[in-house]
């Protein structure tokens, strides 16, 4: 709900910026077609009406839609930073995991891992034996950014995998930590 009230206000920000836009592309218009001269008499003028204002329409308009484009501007830079600073932060460093740092005693035994390995079929084969070589913990964007399946293919194959109770995926920030199940062997 939070991130639909937030969007919600990006979008009203943008308006304003949009008409504070155009009030100034008027002004501007307006100031360079010859029609702002002001309605006073001023000097040169030769007019001998009364004079109500002797600061121009359009430049008025220009500077007033300018100060209004450049708050909403600040505005939304602001709305931009807090909204980044408040994103949930991953606990460590958002790359894969060493071995050293998973739990070694919660992993299967080598030889289970090499059996799933040598069950499955092709793409599954590769994915799993990427996650044992990342030491039976790897982020899932990692495994995107590798490069070798696109973002699709690695969600079918992780969804497979998952399916079969070889790997557990977990939220991490905004990516998910995959890890192999420990009730791989039993």
């Amino acid at each position: 709900m939070q991130e639909k009230s937030g969007r919600g206000f990006e979008f009203f920000v943008l308006i304003l910026a949009s008409v504070a836009l155009i009030i100034m592309v008027v002004g501007g218009i307006w100031t360079l077609s010859g029609g702002d001269t002001g309605t006073g008499g001023g000097q040169g003028q030769g007019g001998g009406g009364d004079e109500t204002s002797s600061f121009p329409i359009g430049t008025t308009l220009f500077i007033v839609g300018g100060l209004v484009f450049i708050v909403l501007l600040f505005v939304a830079i602001l709305v931009r930073t807090r909204k980044v600073s408040t994103a949930p932060q991953p606990v460590s460093t958002p790359q894969a995991p060493s071995p050293a740092a998973s739990d070694a005693s919660a992993l299967p035994s080598e030889e289970v891992q090499r059996l799933a390995i040598k069950l499955l079929s092709g793409d599954e084969r590769k994915m799993f034996r990427r996650i044992v070589d990342g030491g039976g913990e790897v982020l899932q964007r990692v495994l995107v950014a590798e490069g070798t399946f696109s973002k699709a293919k690695v969600t079918r194959l992780l969804d497979k995998l998952e399916r079969k109770d070889l790997v557990v995926r977990s939220r991490y920030g905004s990516t998910n930590k995959v890890r192999i199940s420990e009730n791989l062997g039993k």
